[in-house]
């Protein structure tokens, strides 16, 4: 089986690492040859993402001159021919990862990951569609034909800090033994409700807690310009492995208003810290009625289940069932089923 993850956004984040997760447990995997097919640049070069690679992943990087889906597809498909394979399935992640992975001949199994939504020029010319969470799949038009799979969003192991960098994250963010810590990590965007989360811990009248905003994007300076004045509001920019720094938070707060599954979210409830979060479609698949659970856009309602979490509240949703192996056995059923399909259009032809 020859499996390529395509994922070509130069960055890194939820869904970055979700197809790097895939792609590493494949690797594992008698029998299957594992590619991803990425595309570098200066921030996030060739050397960042072998870091997050097993070395039996092959990878695939996309030059920077090479214009449109087609053109790519077909990179793709000589860089693994030059290899000796052939490939079986087209994994997809994102917009341009979709379109790449439709431009493969029908003898290619053509899979897109919904990270999203249904968008249609995206996916409708694919085989099959992979939701994340339970509402995208009333979010795939009647029309379209293709398999529909659902396999949650998970996290790998969340790795422990060392002293020196835990002491260094401290020192950076000016935080004493004594604050209570929140946390927002996030793209700077505002479909990410950063700017709600700021307005919510102002309106908090307490010295000894702190907001540490870990990420970078478009509206980090609006940001910046909504908490000035407020030293309380530390902004640490881009951190690459952020989700290592959560279980040394007091709270992660979500405060998004649109995510699709709510990866922070989990990552949160793993490090066993109290999380609260917006009530997006993504959020509410995976804590239902939890009290730390509230309304978008409403940073008074925001601000009341952080000062819950700040007394004690805890979460009490069931989060256990979204984990790496549960996922990568799904989708290896979803692998060893589109081979099943190749196999038989073959005879057939």
């Amino acid at each position: 089986m020859n499996i390529v993850h395509i994922v070509p956004t130069g960055a890194w984040s939820g869904s970055e690492k979700i197809a790097f997760n895939f792609s590493n447990y494949l690797s594992d995997l008698k029998g299957v040859n594992s590619y991803i097919a990425i595309r570098t640049n200066n921030i996030f070069d060739i050397q960042f993402y072998k870091i997050n690679l097993s070395e039996r992943v092959k990878i695939i990087d996309i030059p920077k001159t090479l214009k449109g889906a087609k053109a790519i597809a077909d990179y793709i498909e000589e860089f693994c021919k030059r290899n000796g394979d052939i490939i079986d399935i087209a994994h997809g992640h994102l917009g341009l990862g979709c379109r790449i992975s439709a431009c493969f001949n029908k003898s290619v199994y053509r899979i897109g990951h919904m990270h999203i939504r249904f968008f249609t020029p995206q996916f409708k010319n694919l085989d099959a569609v992979v939701a994340v969470s339970e509402w995208q799949l009333k979010d795939v038009p009647l029309w379209y034909e293709g398999d529909t799979y659902l396999v949650p969003n998970f996290i790998d192991e969340l790795q422990d800090l060392t002293a020196n960098e835990l002491l260094a994250f401290k020192r950076r963010c000016y935080i004493k033994e004594t604050d209570f810590v929140f946390g927002v990590i996030s793209r700077l965007h505002l479909e990410k409700g950063v700017d709600l989360a700021i307005d919510a811990f102002k309106s908090i009248d307490i010295a000894d807690i702190k907001l540490i905003i870990v990420g970078d994007g478009i509206n980090s300076k609006y940001f910046k310009e909504l908490a000035y004045e407020d030293s309380r509001i530390i902004f640490t920019g881009f951190i690459s492995n952020a989700s290592n720094y959560m279980q040394y938070l007091n709270c992660l707060v979500s405060p998004s208003r649109a995510d699709s599954f709510g990866l922070s979210v989990l990552e949160g409830l793993y490090s066993e810290i109290p999380v609260v979060s917006t009530s997006t479609m993504g959020s509410m698949d995976i804590m239902k009625d939890d009290p730390l659970l509230c309304r978008m856009d409403d940073a008074k309602a925001l601000a009341e289940k952080m000062m819950q979490a700040y007394n004690g509240q805890k979460n009490t949703c069931d989060y256990k069932q979204y984990n790496m192996v549960n996922s990568c056995k799904k989708m290896i059923s979803i692998y060893a089923s589109a081979l099943e399909k190749i196999y038989s259009s073959k005879v057939m032809t």
